[in-house]
């Protein structure tokens, strides 16, 4: 049975990717991790799921979420949230190097 592993949830067999963390499934649930790291902010989910892709394409799975607490990601409004996007621990340093440097100000 594959699992994802971000959320540890459990697909039926023949599932690749985790519909909620477009991530790919892993055939054994691995131990847990510390929460993912926020590596990136973007001032929209588009705009963060297109640097997401990039990293996934890389290798790295990676989470979007959105920055603004009870906000939802998807739909009309998610133009106009921040969103992050989020990595395990041991992908930082190889994420930060791949996405545009982070405004400071």
């Amino acid at each position: 049975m594959p699992y994802c592993p971000f959320c540890r949830t459990s697909y039926p067999d023949g599932t690749t990717h985790c519909p909620d963390c477009q991530v790919l499934l892993t055939d054994r649930l691995p131990p847990p991790e510390p929460d993912p790291i926020t590596v990136a902010t973007f001032p929209n989910q588009p705009e963060a799921e297109m640097w997401a892709e990039l990293l996934r394409c890389a290798g790295i799975p990676c989470l979007v979420t959105a920055a603004v607490p009870g906000a939802s990601t998807g739909g009309y409004y998610s133009a106009f949230v921040p969103h992050h996007i989020r990595v395990r621990a041991a992908d930082v340093e190889r994420a930060q190097a791949l996405l545009p440097p982070v405004d400071p100000g």
